[in-house]
């Protein structure tokens, strides 16, 4: 569990933009995996019975299969973006170059694309 966070972390702040988004992502991210990790030592601490910990594997298995399906939605969600984003550039084909502020681009804008 742990030496995922780091990847998981580099790929939040690569999918998010501004600056102001990428540190609240950052921040529910951690907010989240510490959250993780303190239910956890509830669960097998006072909430699960030991040797077996029947209620705890159940709960983090379900929890397990919430992921993953969360992750398919969301890599289906990206992807659609991307898609979308490639046909407005299409559309727009006469602009040229990214024509923006000088400052960094949003994640909204139809130049910025999401890491799979």
């Amino acid at each position: 569990t742990y030496c995922s966070s780091t990847p998981l972390a580099a790929w939040t702040a690569n999918n998010v933009a501004p600056a102001i988004r990428r540190a609240t992502a950052l921040a529910f991210y951690t907010m989240m995996a510490n959250t993780g990790a303190i239910f956890s030592t509830w669960l097998y601490g006072a909430l699960s019975s030991a040797p077996r910990y029947r209620t705890a594997t159940a709960t983090l298995v379900a929890f397990q299969v919430g992921v993953l399906a969360c992750a398919v939605c969301v890599r289906i969600y990206l992807a659609r973006e991307n898609r979308r984003k490639v046909r407005e550039r299409l559309q727009a084909g006469s602009m040229g170059a990214y024509k923006g502020h000088a400052g960094e681009m949003s994640n909204e804008n139809i130049w910025f694309e999401y890491v799979m």
